[in-house]
């Protein structure tokens, strides 16, 4: 029996939250436990929502700052291996 296998299938966060709250280490862990299930069903990798800034601001290191601890946390907890695709924008 031959074992036939197709792409990588990824999961969107949309489904849970639409802000992953990137500064809130105790939401982080859930995040995790989301992340490692559904791993364990199969899914390679996640798209991950950025919520808009609650102040609107052209100044954009402090979010890129929380999100980048977001990722840390997540490699922290093992989930290095999982692919999250980049997200890149430019500020008018």
């Amino acid at each position: 029996m031959s074992t036939a296998t197709g792409p990588d299938l990824y999961f969107s966060f949309f489904m849970f939250t639409a802000d992953l709250r990137p500064d809130d280490a105790g939401y982080a862990q859930g995040i995790v436990r989301h992340m490692r299930a559904l791993r364990d069903l199969g899914y390679a990798g996640f798209d991950l929502p950025i919520a808009p800034p609650a102040t609107p601001t052209t100044e954009h290191n402090r979010e890129v700052s929380s999100y980048a601890g977001l990722r840390a946390a997540l490699d922290k907890a093992g989930l290095q291996d999982v692919d999250l695709p980049q997200v890149w924008w430019s500020p008018s």
